[in-house]
């Protein structure tokens, strides 16, 4: 069971993160704008948001009364408003992006690439070329590595060499 002063630390916390919102719902019937509107508040967000801050309010009058099962509760309702208003930000990419893997970080190495440049600039050597000249001749040799490593300096080359034979 949490503390009274635990719930209220909580509770303020949330309550500064979660500022004032000026969406309303309510309008007259046959009033095409306001009824446009308040759709807008909702479908935005606001709503919601509005509603959480209610409910942090709530959750602070709940602990200054002594009831901490409702405070308690009241945090978890308004962390759901929350996410509802966030839900409702989000755009259809952003939520397909959560169900995805982050994916790698840094350069993405292409070892099939690499391992294909090693062995053309072996085949290179072994007709008698060294050095950076072998590995410009196994690059303009073949198409495929020409798109790959034609614009790419030496230094870049090397460091494709370089993990082709790490691997």
């Amino acid at each position: 069971m949490r503390t009274a002063a635990e719930l209220e630390a909580d509770l303020r916390g949330l309550l500064a993160e979660t500022p004032r919102s000026d969406a309303t719902a309510g309008f007259w019937a046959g009033d095409a704008a306001e009824t446009k509107r308040a759709q807008d508040n909702f479908d935005a967000g606001g709503l919601d948001w509005k509603q959480a801050r209610t409910a942090i309010v709530l959750g602070l009058e709940a602990v200054a009364a002594g009831n901490l099962d409702v405070a308690a509760a009241f945090i978890s309702i308004a962390e759901s408003f929350q996410l509802s208003s966030f839900r409702r930000k989000m755009t259809r990419q952003q939520l397909a992006d959560l169900a995805g893997n982050a994916g790698l970080r840094g350069r993405v190495t292409n070892l099939g690439r690499n391992e294909r440049l090693a062995a053309a600039v072996a085949a290179q050597e072994s007709i008698g070329l060294k050095g950076m000249a072998a590995r410009r001749a196994a690059v303009n040799a073949d198409a495929y590595l020409k798109a790959e490593f034609g614009q790419m300096g030496d230094a870049g080359i090397r460091a494709a060499l370089r993990k082709s034979r790490e691997t």
